[in-house]
């Protein structure tokens, strides 16, 4: 069952994944890597129905770039992320929570850049969340705007939803 209405506030730095324009407007070009880490501090994950927050201190992602230096489309795959370590991690009602990954997200760049800012997406987010006496998965998608100069990932919009609900007591 999915839930509509978790939000996702953060500013996440990138290290090492880079992309060039291979052609003004349908291509591109990773370049980098092969390791890649996005390192996201004071994280807070909204539940905007029951009016609830979810704050990080650190969620780090880590990844690789997939193939480097090879030329595609816009939207295709341009990282793929294997680990996330989660700290800090508390909810006013659950107190202290951990956040696991589920799944392999991956990263895309999706248009062409202004400057040096890439219009990006984070694809296939699946994460556990649990406390004590409640778990549940979010999944979804996020999208932001990668500046290579800054290498800041800055989140715009996200379809983070609870895409299954665990053990719930109060």
């Amino acid at each position: 069952m999915r839930l509509p209405g978790i939000a996702l506030t953060t500013l996440i730095t990138a290290a090492v994944l880079m992309a060039t324009p291979a052609s003004a407007s349908t291509t591109f070009t990773p370049d980098g890597g092969p390791e890649v880490n996005f390192v996201g501090t004071d994280i807070t994950f909204t539940n905007i129905q029951a009016d609830q927050e979810l704050n990080c201190e650190q969620v780090d992602f880590a990844g690789t770039v997939v193939d480097p230096g090879e030329t595609r489309v816009f939207g295709e795959n341009a990282g793929a992320l294997s680990n996330l370590t989660a700290s800090g991690c508390t909810n006013d009602i659950g107190g202290l929570t951990d956040v696991d990954l589920v799944g392999s997200p991956t990263v895309s760049i999706t248009a062409a850049p202004n400057g040096t800012a890439w219009p990006a997406q984070l694809n296939d987010v699946s994460a556990m969340i649990s406390a004590p006496g409640c778990n549940f998965t979010v999944g979804g998608s996020v999208d932001g705007v990668f500046d290579t100069a800054t290498q800041v990932v800055t989140p715009t919009a996200n379809t983070l939803t609870i895409t299954e609900r665990g053990l719930l007591h109060r």
